[in-house]
């Protein structure tokens, strides 16, 4: 659902699509519940240099509670809606229409709060 969401507002701008990286999503869902139990957004990004140099960018959604959202699905789609219109010059939607060709998403829900990691390469 991420990688659909992101792709279908870039295709929105005349930008390809990503295609869905399974190693990236597999650093996106570890990412995702090291910053989620941490509360610290970017935290393996940062530590891990991307996953060794897996992903060159990142994106969070950081521990927006579930009873807020009514469901993880709705936390991923209105987070990435939010960084979206945040527009040109912001760096979450700098990432989203970047130059990349490749990206992941991995999703944390702790104590019903959901943290979401995008990658891209």
């Amino acid at each position: 659902m991420c990688v659909t969401q992101v792709n279908a507002l870039r295709a929105s701008i005349g930008e390809p699509p990503l295609t869905q990286s399974k190693q990236i999503d597999d650093f996106s869902a570890e990412a995702a519940q090291i910053d989620g139990l941490a509360h610290q957004e970017q935290k393996a990004f940062v530590e891990t240099n991307g996953g060794n140099g897996l992903a060159m960018a990142e994106n969070v959604i950081p521990w927006w509670k579930v009873s807020d959202w009514g469901s993880v699905e709705n936390v991923v789609f209105h987070g990435i809606r939010q960084m979206w219109v945040e527009g040109p010059g912001s760096s979450h939607y700098a990432n989203m229409t970047g130059r990349y060709t490749h990206m992941g998403c991995g999703v944390a829900v702790i104590n019903g709060e959901v943290t979401v990691s995008q990658n891209f390469r």
